[in-house]
């Protein structure tokens, strides 16, 4: 091997670690353009697997495929079947990046095969825990729980730790997903002790963010913050500038639920700089999405539609189409509150295609309650029952307490619109059983209020 391409590689790899990758990017293209015709295959195989690694770090997963394919091409020739697997891994890692899950699961599963076949249960349950991590994305988080709980018995027979701690904190994520809190919370604080015991400070400022997220959705936003402020004091401390700005944004939207506004806007602003010094132009999108909220809050959805508009077509552009959905729903919530009905009918049905496209039930669902929401409004009582029916069935699929508690509350609203007031009594009866069940006593108030109006009329 040429000793400028050995010397670049290793360089890459080493940035790699510490996702540099913009440096490592620009180390392997020196290097790619030293290879030729007499290169040993197996360093054309490196550079070109490295190549796809660091494109994925700068969002270019399609360059990423194309890279992870030559390599694995190469592998598959020369017969190293291993290689050749963890390139069908790097495949399905960009794929995620594209939100294309069912092709990622495939790529993940084919490693797994593989893994499997060669008697490699380390890398198999590598595999089996990112198949956990897709079906997260794909908003099956039940399912991906049963991944994690398989990967983490191999890694616990195998003695790997930091694997074990990695599923720890998977399992939180995904039980934060289910609104699980508390137990979300007891597994990232599990994570987070091991992770410390291993000295792996980064992933241990991980689960900090991890427990600051889930505290922000249980409603703690100050104590959410607080872990947040931890978190980032670690990334910065390590220069990791790009985890430091990702901390900032979810410290910005717990700011954001406590009103303190432009100090929310000040921390999204900042985390844009990181971004547009490392050319994330995704990231970048998402804090337009995040600054278009808070124009939301403060009744100026005429703000925020330009915002969530340039963001999507920075989206589609990146060909992520969940983000373009959410971009759209966001959309159309502005145009709701505006009051251009159509437009925000228009923006929810562009929403929920794009979710049901990618087999995002919980989100589609979304999307019908919001469009149940603006048709009461218009009148079209009828065609809104039908968009909370959709909706409801997939919340009891699901068992979604407070959302399906949610829409039997909109469903109630809108048979009042018939002035059928025993169905509208029923509906809200509902919801306020359910919402005690979850214990949101706040908002089984709100039923019981509505309850009471419509046995007045």
């Amino acid at each position: 091997m040429n000793e400028h391409i050995a010397s670049y590689l290793a360089e890459a790899e080493s940035l790699l670690q510490v996702s540099r990758y913009n440096d490592a990017l620009c180390l392997l293209n020196k290097a790619k353009a030293l290879l030729g015709p007499a290169t040993e295959p197996i360093c054309v195989a490196a550079c070109e697997f490295l190549l796809g690694t660091a494109l994925l770090g700068v969002s270019r997963a399609v360059d990423s495929i194309d890279a992870f394919e030559r390599a694995k091409s190469v592998f598959s020739r020369t017969g190293m079947a291993q290689h050749a697997a963890s390139c069908e891994g790097g495949i399905a890692n960009a794929l995620r990046a594209l939100s294309r899950w069912q092709e990622a699961i495939e790529h993940y599963s084919l490693a797994l095969t593989e893994f499997q076949r060669l008697g490699l249960p380390y890398e198999a349950a590598l595999s089996t825990m990112n198949v956990g991590v897709t079906l997260r994305d794909l908003g099956q988080p039940r399912k991906a729980i049963e991944h994690f709980e398989r990967a983490i018995s191999e890694f616990r027979q195998g003695g790997n730790e930091d694997n074990v701690a990695m599923c720890l904190e998977n399992i939180g994520s995904a039980k934060r997903d289910l609104g699980r809190y508390p137990e979300a919370i007891d597994f990232l604080e599990e994570a987070r002790e091991l992770y410390l015991h291993l000295g792996m400070e980064k992933d241990v400022a991980d689960c900090d963010d991890g427990i600051g997220i889930a505290l922000h959705q249980a409603g703690f936003a100050e104590d959410a913050l607080a872990r947040f402020s931890r978190a980032l004091n670690v990334y910065i401390g390590l220069k990791l500038s790009r985890n430091a700005a990702d901390c900032q944004v979810n410290a910005g939207n717990s700011l954001r639920t406590l009103s303190r506004y432009d100090e929310a806007v000040a921390a999204f602003r900042s985390a844009v700089r990181v971004f547009e010094s490392l050319n994330l132009k995704r990231q970048i999108a998402d804090c337009e999405i995040d600054i278009a909220n808070v124009h939301v809050e403060l009744g100026r959805p005429e703000d925020a539609v330009p915002l969530f508009s340039r963001s999507r077509d920075v989206y589609e552009a990146l060909a992520n189409p969940k983000l373009v959905a959410l971009a759209e729903n966001n959309m159309s919530c502005c145009f709701h509150a505006m009051g251009q009905y159509e437009q925000a009918l228009a923006s929810c049905r562009s929403s929920r295609a794009g979710y049901l496209a990618l087999g995002m039930e919980k989100d589609a669902a979304g999307c019908d309650l919001n469009l149940g929401k603006t048709l009461t409004l218009l009148g079209r009582i009828e065609e809104a029952l039908e968009a909370f029916e959709s909706a409801r069935t997939v919340y009891r699929q699901l068992s979604l307490r407070d959302e399906l508690a949610h829409c039997e509350l909109m469903t109630g609203n809108a048979v009042m619109g018939y002035g059928d007031v025993r169905t509208a009594c029923t509906h809200f009866a509902e919801a306020g059983r359910l919402y005690r069940a979850s214990r949101s006593y706040r908002d089984a108030a709100d039923c019981d209020a509505n309850l009471g109006v419509a046995l007045l009329v």
